[in-house]
């Protein structure tokens, strides 16, 4: 059996003085460091996450918005080079129509083509 003396009621004593002080100065803060630190995470993931939200449909906007100015571009081009130069019609007294060969009206639509494309890019 346990026999008790005072060593046993001297330990009893000093573990629960430890443990007061240990609670009192050291426990309580830690635990809320530890709990003010799990805030500011959680904090943080949900503006992580809304920032995804957001870039994912700005990201969806801007696809959107490609495709759009693509089709637009598509639908502006001519359907054939070939009958380009006989569409074009100008009422500047000025300007006359003028025969080209097909290079050159190669070139010319692949030059138009560029600045289409460069200012459709950079709006």
């Amino acid at each position: 059996m346990l026999s008790f003396n005072g060593t046993l009621i001297i330990q009893l004593g000093n573990f629960l003085v430890s443990w007061w002080v240990l609670d009192r100065f050291f426990f309580r803060r830690c635990v809320a460091q530890v709990q003010n630190e799990r805030h500011e995470l959680r904090a943080l993931e949900h503006a992580v996450i809304d920032q995804k939200l957001e870039f994912e449909s700005i990201q969806a906007q801007h696809a959107e918005s490609l495709k759009k100015a693509q089709h637009l571009f598509a639908r502006a081009l001519p359907a054939s080079l070939e009958n380009f130069s006989s569409r074009v019609v100008t009422t500047h007294v000025s300007i006359a129509p003028q025969v080209c060969d097909v290079s050159t009206q190669k070139m010319l639509a692949d030059q138009a083509v560029a600045v289409l494309v460069q200012r459709i890019v950079h709006v």
